[in-house]
């Protein structure tokens, strides 16, 4: 098996485990409407980015209003230290925009969360930034944020 897809399967998993709910088969035998006419959206697996040699599934919650704040689960791979990566709401130099540190979750393997502030003057091309600082290098990956 190769790396990714072993991640990608354990990303899968704490996604599941942090109780987001997915959309459930209709209970009720009857059906009001037609199968046609109704719409369901599942929710998609968090996306998953490549920040130097490492990779890390971001899930985001809540909206990306100007002065707002979002909550931010990361899943990256266990020996990966939460004081090494930074997130921040705007551009990618992070000018005008607070940076946060992510938390390790208790009793988690590879679970961070992370509160991200997004400034009160956002960019029509912001972006949800995480960095990696490892040994002296920098990386950094972007997701759209949530509307």
């Amino acid at each position: 098996m190769t790396r990714r897809f072993i991640l990608t399967t354990a990303t899968l998993a704490a996604f599941l485990a942090t109780g987001t709910p997915l959309a459930a088969a209709p209970t009720s035998d009857r059906r009001s409407e037609s199968a046609t006419a109704r719409e369901r959206t599942l929710p998609g697996l968090p996306p998953l980015l490549a920040i130097g040699d490492e990779l890390v599934a971001v899930h985001t919650a809540g909206s990306a209003a100007p002065g707002s704040t979002i909550g931010v689960a990361l899943f990256v791979e266990p020996h990966l230290a939460p004081g090494s990566l930074s997130l921040w709401a705007g551009l990618k130099n992070g000018w005008g925009s607070p940076v946060s540190r992510a938390e390790t979750v208790a009793g988690s393997s590879g679970l961070l969360v992370a509160s991200v502030d997004i400034p009160a003057l956002l960019p029509a091309q912001a972006r949800l930034w995480i960095g990696l600082a490892r040994g002296g290098h920098r990386g950094t990956a972007s997701v759209a944020l949530p509307t």
